[in-house]
């Protein structure tokens, strides 16, 4: 099992308040189907359940349903030694996958205490 936690913190700009997105997901082995399987959620009550499959340098997790329901895919891509290529998109019933949020992260060596 694969636990990810992340935050993003969002200034106020344009009469908006300042806000914080925090999300967990967990990432596991279907010892039924022997598939990955991943179940997101977040503070805005998302709660998203992925297949899982590999690519040959990442992995993409696809929200799980039909063309006829809102479907969500979410790309990590290795970019390098330390490089994440992040890709977050989403498809309306009967239309096709678009971009919504693309990002890159990078790997921090945290001193230890």
């Amino acid at each position: 099992m694969l636990l990810r936690k992340n935050y993003a913190d969002y200034p106020a700009q344009a009469g908006k308040l300042a806000t914080r997105h925090e999300d967990l997901m967990v990432v596991y082995r279907d010892e039924a189907s022997r598939q990955l399987r991943a179940r997101y959620f977040d503070s805005e009550s998302h709660a998203i359940a992925y297949s899982v499959a590999g690519t040959g340098n990442g992995a993409v997790f696809v929200s799980e349903g039909g063309p006829e329901v809102l479907r969500y895919r979410l790309t990590y891509l290795h970019t390098g030694a330390d490089g994440l290529s992040i890709r977050f998109e989403f498809a309306p019933p009967g239309k096709e996958f678009a971009s919504y949020i693309q990002a890159s992260a990078i790997r921090v060596q945290v001193p230890s205490h």
